[in-house]
């Protein structure tokens, strides 16, 4: 599974502004792991932060590459989740 950032444009007919093509990324992806069955990069660029996940392997070693890979970040969400819904 990789996630590709690419110039597509979806302009509705309707649409008389011009469209914006300026960059919304900037920054290169920087790898932060490497598991067996997949590699984590992170862009950053101030306060936003965009993981990119790249994994491989059968569905089963597909999702243990990602759990081992996003483990902090989906401990944080949903942690995120469970206190916004009290």
């Amino acid at each position: 599974m990789l996630l590709i950032v690419s110039n597509l444009s979806l302009v509705s007919s309707q649409c008389n502004n011009p469209v914006n093509e300026n960059p919304i990324i900037t920054e290169k992806p920087r790898l932060l792991n490497v598991v067996s069955n997949g590699q984590k990069y992170v862009i950053q660029e101030g306060t936003n932060v965009i993981y990119i996940v790249n994994v491989h392997g059968s569905p089963y070693e597909m999702g243990q590459a990602y759990g081992q890979l996003m483990a902090t970040e989906v401990r944080e969400n949903l942690g995120n989740m469970f206190e916004h819904l009290e």
